[in-house]
């Protein structure tokens, strides 16, 4: 069966790890959650992270299994059209929920919409 994996949180330390170590095992194809911040999109996110690890192979083969989605864990539906939703669940084999905000100086409140709800938004 072809492993289709959606993961959230690849713009993370952990989640680029995450993102390396399925297209080292032979995912058919990877869908990257990320959001873009006012400097950079999505997948130049999601790239730079990639490019951290320092492996011109994994890179290279990223560029024909990985795609990146541009969404965000707080919003309904993750931020996604109808139709990208149906297309992805359609899809998807795995899910590899690891977006977060990691924050630990911050107030709880802050932290409990996207990691609460966010985790919700993907179940």
């Amino acid at each position: 069966m072809k492993r289709v994996a959606l993961v959230t949180g690849g713009t993370g330390f952990l989640g680029s790890w995450l993102i390396r170590s399925l297209i080292s095992r032979n995912c058919h194809k990877i869908y990257v959650l990320a959001r873009r911040d006012s400097k950079h999109s999505a997948k130049n996110r999601v790239y730079q992270a990639l490019r951290a690890h320092k492996n011109g192979a994994i890179l290279h083969r990223a560029h024909r299994l990985v795609e990146v989605v541009d969404g965000d864990l707080c919003e309904l539906r993750l931020g996604l059209s109808r139709r990208i939703t149906h297309s992805l669940l359609r899809q998807i084999t795995d899910i590899f929920h690891v977006g977060a905000q990691a924050d630990l100086r911050a107030q709880l409140a802050t932290l409990r919409h996207p990691n609460v709800t966010g985790t919700r938004h993907v179940l």
